[in-house]
């Protein structure tokens, strides 16, 4: 995911506000809140992709 917001910046595209869902996503992932991290990748990708 990181990988994919910084190819639609390279692009000139925008993100929204996929960068905070993406941030929120990667400490639940630590954290061990898997389920939330998953939904917060969904949310991201989603800002991203619109």
């Amino acid at each position: 995911m990181t990988q994919t917001l910084a190819n639609i910046l390279a692009a000139g595209g925008n993100i929204g506000n996929a960068q905070s869902f993406l941030d929120r996503a990667n400490a639940d992932k630590a954290a061990g809140n898997f389920e939330s991290a998953y939904a917060n990748y969904r949310k991201a990708y989603k800002a991203a992709a619109t």
